[in-house]
């Protein structure tokens, strides 16, 4: 039989080493592949959040592209992390590519512009005439 006294001086030194030389070698793989377990799942959180704060951001910029009348193409190019921001952005993109305006503040319509030469001539047209000068060359 052991002492007991001898098995409780042993006891402090076992407490100072460190888990892992505690453990068997069963213990030793089955912490090694709950760490691996526990860092795939925190990685697979992080993308997930990214994620969602990505689609989020889309979502926000499609809302804010809708109110102010842009095109897709137009509501890609908006910038900011803040729905004000993209709120400011897309007013800046609008004023930049706003047409210009006239002195009375409306815009003018664009009036055609014809050429003489537009209405059908006076000669008739033989095809038959056309197609004996072209066999006779």
């Amino acid at each position: 039989m052991t002492d007991p006294i001898e098995a409780a001086k042993a006891l402090p030194a076992a407490k100072n080493e460190p888990a892992e030389d505690r453990l068997g070698d069963g213990g030793q793989k089955a912490l090694a592949a709950e760490r691996t377990a526990r860092r795939d799942a925190e990685r697979q959180l992080r993308e997930s959040q990214d994620r969602v704060r990505e689609l989020e951001g889309a979502e926000t910029r499609r809302d804010v592209a809708s109110a102010k009348g842009l095109t897709p193409s137009q509501a890609n190019r908006l910038v900011g992390a803040t729905r004000e921001e993209l709120e400011a952005d897309a007013d800046d993109l609008l004023s930049a590519f706003a047409p210009p305006q006239t002195a009375g503040g409306m815009r003018k319509s664009p009036t055609e512009k014809l050429l003489p030469g537009a209405a059908p001539s006076a000669e008739t047209f033989d095809a038959g005439a056309v197609a004996d000068r072209i066999l006779t060359r």
